[in-house]
């Protein structure tokens, strides 16, 4: 998939500056990964809301963290 992006002037200054500094070979290698860093953010905030919603499951149901962590090692006990 190819996606053509406008650059404002002064964001391109602003890359070709990061360029220089951080040592990208290319606009296009800056971009990509400025993009591939975002993907990363987003998955991780995701991650974070759904655990968060997982986390009040739990206290509605009256289960603590410590009763989680338990079960697992007696489960993983068992495995052994």
């Amino acid at each position: 998939m190819n996606t053509e992006v406008k650059i404002s002037s002064k964001m391109k200054k602003e890359i070709l500056d990061f360029l220089k500094d951080f040592g990208y070979k290319s606009e296009k290698e800056f971009i990509k990964d400025a993009i591939l860093h975002r993907i990363l953010e987003l998955k991780k905030f995701d991650f974070l809301m759904r655990t968060e919603k997982i986390k009040k499951a739990m206290r509605k149901k009256g289960i603590t963290e410590k009763e989680i962590l338990r079960d697992f090692e007696r489960f993983r006990r068992t495995v052994e």
